[in-house]
């Protein structure tokens, strides 16, 4: 059974019905900088066991971030990049 014998002039050819874009991947809509790429990799690299936290704000000059990582003394050890969070 065809769509077409439920609903009798309704065809899966009209064109623009579905024409929705495929999605796009996260890896392109919120890839980093290059250079900030490297750095918060570099970062996580020296402690990758670590619990990290990521705060970032909503600035409408600039990205800001704070990456910061539970150091086994208990401290903090922190980096700042112009990276932002949605959600």
């Amino acid at each position: 059974m065809a769509i077409s014998d439920i609903f009798p002039g309704e065809s899966s050819t009209h064109k623009g019905v579905n024409d929705i874009p495929a999605p796009r991947s996260d890896a392109s809509v919120n890839a980093p900088p290059p250079e900030q790429h490297r750095r918060v990799a570099d970062f996580v690299n020296e402690a990758p066991n670590a619990r990290y936290t990521f705060d970032s704000r909503r600035n409408a000059d600039a990205a800001d971030a704070e990456l910061c990582r539970i150091t086994p003394q208990g401290g903090k050890s922190c980096i700042k990049a112009s990276l932002t969070s949605y959600g």
